[in-house]
């Protein structure tokens, strides 16, 4: 073997090496706890963030072998009063991933379940309601339901859920 070829071989060994050590350190991050911790806080900062209310989330669990995602025990508070349930609870959130592209961080939603939720509507007498204000203003002039038909979601189902409002108290005009 030429001496080219002999150093050919070792640089093809060396990335071969290098992309074994890569595949198995992001394995072993993807598993690790850290990972879940890191994640979990992600999806309560977004959607806190989003929604201007407080997340609470029990557990997180993510199968990176289906690209699927679920959260368990998911409440949204709004701004109810102390003592009245918060704006939504679900036992499970469940989602979906597909990747569009790699390079440009494009995924999808392949689908999303959502299993018994619960949601308490609150509204005022003045007519506000328990819904929080989200914390960022909107980017786009799109109204908030153009922009959740937007997210191009292949599936959305809604399981053994309940609707509540309380209407607002009745005022009397007598004397």
């Amino acid at each position: 073997m030429t001496r080219g070829r002999r150093w050919a071989a070792w640089i093809l060994g060396g990335v071969a090496v290098a992309l074994v050590v890569f595949a198995v350190t992001v394995t072993a991050v993807v598993r690790s706890q850290w990972f879940y911790d890191r994640v979990r806080r992600s999806i309560v900062d977004t959607v806190e963030t989003a929604t201007g209310g407080r997340v609470e989330i029990a557990s997180f669990q993510f199968d990176w072998h289906t690209l699927r995602a679920e959260v368990r025990a998911f409440t949204l508070h709004g701004t109810e009063p102390a003592g009245k349930p918060p704006l939504l609870r679900a036992d499970s959130v469940s989602v979906g991933l597909k990747l569009v592209s790699i390079l440009r961080r494009d995924v999808d939603i392949a689908y999303l379940n959502v299993s018994a939720p619960r949601i308490y509507l609150i509204v005022g007498p003045d007519g506000r309601t328990n819904i929080p204000e989200p914390k960022v203003a909107k980017k786009s002039g799109k109204p908030a339901v153009q922009t959740i038909l937007d997210l191009a979601i292949g599936r959305f189902s809604l399981e053994n859920g309940r609707f509540g409002v309380t209407p607002p108290a009745a005022t009397s005009n007598r004397p």
